[in-house]
């Protein structure tokens, strides 16, 4: 908690308590639980890979806490055996249900190591200042291991509703630094050919230095699809759907379009709740007013015309006219928030 107080010091300058943007709004239970696809499996499944190390986790690792718990699976808080110092996240699904849903679920695997690589390409080492480090991944026991950093303070989700039920309004100042981070990180993960498509408050996280980053990459894809190809050489047609958290997810999703522009509208929302304190909608005319550019229901007072026209211009809804987070990140108040924090 004294490195949240450094990163955002003191008392926020807060007068009331978090603002639901519409009564019949239900209030949001946070923090929302991580959820990872899979469920139960209906047979044994035989899997082609070398990286099957029966009991693994058992041999090597120690859990030390649940960090959360959803449909498809669990995060837990484990540490080496043999090291009792660092600390790291494991995310661990149900068993395999078949062939197809081993795929899908190692697309997960696929983006984290693609986005290693591109750090590495970018002279950033094996990661991103402003992503979750990927560390390795394993199959046992027909399921999916995948070794992430551990980031002390957890989720953002939990901070913003922690203090939003007994303050107002974030200092502006923070609500910058907290844009120049999480636009890095995102423009980071564009410009490596990846999409995130659930980007939340709840999917943010917050090291014991304050520094935020992206992580849960189990609705991310590279972009574009990759074409897959049978054994013939033909090209295999094969039906994209995602859909994140409805709470922050962009209007074109719901028609099956994809693309950055999806990301930047989330990134948007995320931004809108940090910087105005609303409670979200997830349902209703409050809903559909965010996605039709109606801010009529939001309180902007006190919050400097920069930043109310930096959000909007993230949650357009036309996609193509959203800014994108290379322009996020050139934004004069944005780079100033940058230099402050080197």
């Amino acid at each position: 908690m004294e490195a949240a107080a450094r990163h955002f010091p003191g008392r926020f300058p807060r007068s009331s308590p978090k603002k639901s943007v519409a009564a019949s709004a239900p209030r949001p239970s946070h923090p929302r639980p991580t959820i990872f696809p899979g469920s139960a499996i209906r047979g044994r499944l035989s899997i082609p890979s070398g990286e099957e190390r029966p009991g693994r986790f058992d041999r090597d690792f120690v859990e030390i806490d649940e960090l959360g718990r959803g449909e498809f699976g669990r995060v837990m808080k484990a540490r080496y055996k043999q090291d009792t110092e660092v600390m790291f996240a494991v995310k661990k699904s149900k068993r395999f249900e078949g062939v197809k849903h081993r795929q899908r679920l190692r697309e997960e695997v696929d983006t984290l190591r693609h986005l290693s690589r591109a750090a590495c390409s970018a002279g950033l080492g094996d990661r991103h200042p402003n992503v979750l480090a990927y560390i390795d991944s394993w199959e046992e026991d027909e399921t999916l291991f995948i070794q992430t950093e551990l980031c002390a303070l957890g989720n953002f989700s939990h901070f913003l509703w922690e203090y939003g039920r007994a303050f107002p309004k974030l200092d502006e100042a923070r609500v910058w630094k907290i844009f120049a981070e999480l636009a890095d990180g995102l423009g980071f993960i564009h410009a490596a050919g990846v999409i995130h498509l659930d980007l939340k408050p709840a999917n943010i996280f917050v090291t014991s230095e304050g520094r935020f980053k992206i992580g849960d990459f189990g609705m991310a894809s590279l972009w574009p699809r990759p074409i897959r190809r049978d054994s013939l050489g033909a090209e295999q047609k094969s039906a994209f759907e995602r859909e994140g958290d409805k709470l922050y997810l962009a209007p074109e999703v719901l028609q099956g379009k994809y693309g950055p522009a999806a990301d930047i509208f989330s990134f948007g929302m995320t931004m809108l709740e940090t910087a105005t304190n609303i409670i979200v909608p997830d349902q209703g005319e409050a809903w559909h007013r965010l996605r039709r550019e109606d801010y009529s229901q939001i309180d902007f007072d006190g919050l400097s015309m920069e930043l109310v026209e930096l959000i909007k211009s993230m949650m357009r809804s036309d996609p193509s006219l959203r800014v994108d987070a290379s322009i996020i990140s050139l934004h004069p108040v944005v780079v100033r928030a940058r230099a402050s924090m080197e």
